[in-house]
């Protein structure tokens, strides 16, 4: 059975991180998530099978150490919820979502059941990928957000008891001042200053890897990697 497409003008979009969130996705998302403003026509608890949900996409290291990506993996699923938004809002979500690249994919809705043809973001660079399981966590402010989502949204239990006992970053005081700080700046210090989201992104990456750059130092010598 062939996968349904999105209507003439709209676009199937599975989210599994921070974006399952209503906070952060969707008509009542916070001024700082600016570019994932939009009224979706639907939105429906869906599951991938065939992959898997890592934390190993580098952000700051101090405080906000990985992101959630998809890899390939039989076996396994991702479970999210499937919007159907329009093209120009997938493209403004796209363009905020500086790590990332899109994929196509197919998902299975909850309710019928329905095969859907939809994208979602995988990290785009080998580069910014932690391999060492110990440095591969989300921040609790980042897993916060997916495990209220997946509540929200009442995704199955027992994936959501798998990302509740996933282990999870909490910075100290420092550092907890340094993540708010650089989450302000890139989401909304960026915006004030008028610079354009094509800049933005590389600001971003400057930032995420000079800070993994000096764990990475510091590593060399209290830390090993495999």
């Amino acid at each position: 059975m062939t996968a349904e497409r999105a209507p003439e003008g709209f676009v199937y979009y599975f989210a599994f991180g921070a974006n399952i969130n209503p906070k952060v996705h969707g008509k009542e998302a916070s001024v700082r998530y600016q570019g994932r403003r939009n009224d979706f026509i639907q939105a429906k608890p869906a599951r991938l099978p065939g992959y898997r949900l890592a934390f190993n996409l580098r952000g700051f290291a101090f405080g906000e150490p990985c992101f959630g990506s998809v890899e390939r993996c039989y076996g396994e699923e991702v479970h999210g919820v499937c919007y159907c938004i329009t093209e120009e809002a997938f493209a403004r979500l796209v363009e905020s979502e500086f790590p990332y690249k899109v994929i196509d994919v197919e998902v299975e809705t909850y309710d019928e059941g329905r095969r859907l043809q939809a994208k979602t973001l995988q990290a785009s660079s080998v580069r910014d990928i932690e391999t060492c399981p110990k440095c591969s966590i989300p921040s609790k402010r980042y897993w916060s957000l997916i495990v209220e989502g997946c509540k929200y949204w009442k995704l199955k239990p027992e994936y959501v008891k798998r990302l509740e006992n996933t282990q999870y970053f909490t910075p100290s005081g420092l550092q907890a001042i340094l993540s708010r700080f650089f989450l302000w700046f890139i989401q909304i210090g960026l915006a004030k200053l008028k610079v354009p989201m094509v800049y933005r992104k590389y600001v971003y990456f400057v930032i995420c890897r000079l800070s993994w750059w000096l764990v990475d130092l510091k590593h060399l010598f209290s830390h090993n990697h495999l």
